[in-house]
């Protein structure tokens, strides 16, 4: 049986957090989309792991040749906290979204499953208290993807100034997650900006992921995710970029970790923008980043041009071929609220043709709510290619016409809207499903999804989500 791991804070119903210290203790819940990769029935169960090793729950489930099934509610006890695995007797991929309410507040955030684990894994961005007026801090969990106890080490490396370094220990039961709360970790320094290496010290493989947390009141409460990463490359895509971008006026800020031996230096570059006309000057450039340690570059209106608009993608490269790893967050003001989501930036070695992108949606339950959009990048350094997105309905939902474009040059990107009235395909009526993304040409591509709302009124929340596609062999 094949097996997929789902690492971070999942919860349902009321729960109460026990056995985790975190920040704070709001309700979440969480629900999942699973795409079977095959052209077979897929027979997949879903085992609940308490942070103690026990296995709350292990419901069973069918998914049609490729296509996709959404599980929500998450058929296991309300007042669960802990990891998941899903077990399948055919290749699957899975994402899973996170919704947390608060006194007076929603808060959203997605992440992708793991296929397998590592003795290292990275996590380019860490805070506390970051910043002091209204101060994000982070929380991540680590999964055992072994058979055996893991024993686990977390080393900190703060950005030059900005916070103390640190060292945490856990054991893990097979198959569960500890939780490591930075919040309530005082040796980091009052404020910490940084990031993390986890290690296993007797080599059973782990993952892990981390969520960016705000729960300051009345405008500002978010919540942004990503996963950890076990490996990293020399050259990174990162296929979506913005400086004030559209209502929400959306920026990106872009977390770069060496996870190499040496010191480096690390460029950004920028694709064409396909948002409007202006481009940035030239490439952010920072040298000496030491082995482990981080950079953040910021991609705001004020440090580029003010009131310009960017759309579009960057590389990340490395000078000495040091591995790197990046997440960037999407972050903007809609409805006089915050509005903050995170996606990884994409190890170009594992790019492929074809993209699966499991949850794309327009007008759910309704237009003013939730719907998708696609942003994929060509990551050929010569070839222009044409992509192509077509859309796979879940059970009880039409067919849809597939969505071309044309001539996407080398390191640049293209956008699919789901929104209605973006195509003709997107008509106002509810659709729930997955999509296929292909390029000509063998040419290889990234993508990743958002998902937002259409409408965001005075006191809905934080409602925007980010994950990445899933790349796989045509």
């Amino acid at each position: 049986m094949k097996r997929l791991l789902f690492v971070m804070m999942l919860c349902v119903g009321l729960a109460v957090l026990t056995g985790a210290t975190l920040a704070s203790a709001q309700e979440f819940n969480s629900g999942f989309q699973v795409y079977n990769l095959s052209s077979e029935l897929a027979t997949i169960v879903v085992s609940f792991y308490n942070q103690d090793g026990s296995v709350a729950a292990s419901p069973g489930y069918t998914i049609d040749p490729n296509s996709s099934i959404n599980l929500y509610p998450l058929d296991v006890a309300d007042g669960f906290f802990g990891s998941v695995v899903i077990y399948s007797d055919r290749p699957v991929v899975a994402i899973s979204n996170i919704m947390g309410i608060g006194s007076g507040y929603a808060i959203n955030a997605s992440y992708e499953s793991s296929a397998e684990g590592a003795d290292q894994v990275n996590l380019p961005l860490i805070m506390r208290n970051n910043p002091s007026a209204r101060p994000i801090s982070t929380w991540f969990n680590v999964q055992n993807a072994g058979t055996e106890d893991a024993e686990v080490q977390v080393d900190y490396y703060p950005l030059p100034g900005i916070g103390s370094p640190d060292t945490e220990y856990g054991t893990i039961k097979p198959g569960a997650s500890a939780t490591f709360d930075q919040a309530t970790n005082s040796d980091l320094g009052t404020r910490f900006v940084g990031s993390a290496v986890i290690s296993s010290t007797n080599g059973v493989p782990l993952v892990a992921a981390v969520n960016e947390e705000r729960t300051t009141p009345s405008k500002w409460e978010t919540l942004l995710s990503y996963r950890g990463f076990t490996e990293g490359s020399s050259t990174i895509a990162v296929p979506l970029i913005m400086a004030n971008n559209g209502a929400g006026k959306y920026w990106t800020g872009i977390q770069i970790q060496n996870v190499g031996t040496l010191s480096t230096t690390i460029t950004v570059s920028y694709g064409q923008n396909i948002g409007g006309t202006w481009n940035p000057a030239g490439p952010d450039v920072q040298a000496d980043v030491g082995a482990g340690e981080s950079m953040n570059v910021l991609n705001d209106n004020i440090i580029w041009s003010a009131g310009n608009r960017y759309l579009g993608s960057a590389t990340v490269t490395s000078s000495n071929g040091q591995p790197l790893v990046a997440i960037v967050n999407e972050v903007g003001t809609r409805s006089d609220l915050y509005q903050g989501s995170c996606y990884s930036g994409f190890d170009l070695g594992s790019a492929t043709s074809k993209v699966i992108a499991p949850l794309v949606m327009s007008c759910n339950p309704n237009c003013n709510r939730l719907y998708t959009g696609i942003q994929v990048m060509n990551v050929h350094d010569t070839i222009s290619t044409t992509i192509t997105v077509s859309f796979v309905p879940n059970a009880g939902y039409a067919a849809k016409t597939d969505e071309i474009m044309l001539d996407v040059g080398p390191g640049e990107s293209a956008n699919f809207l789901q929104n209605a009235g973006a195509s003709l395909n997107w008509d106002g009526t509810r659709w729930i499903g997955s999509a296929v993304i292909t390029s000509s040409g063998d040419v290889p591509i990234v993508a990743q999804v958002n998902e937002t709302w259409k409408v965001i009124a005075p006191g809905d929340g934080e409602r925007i989500l980010t994950y990445n596609g899933f790349n796989v062999e045509p």
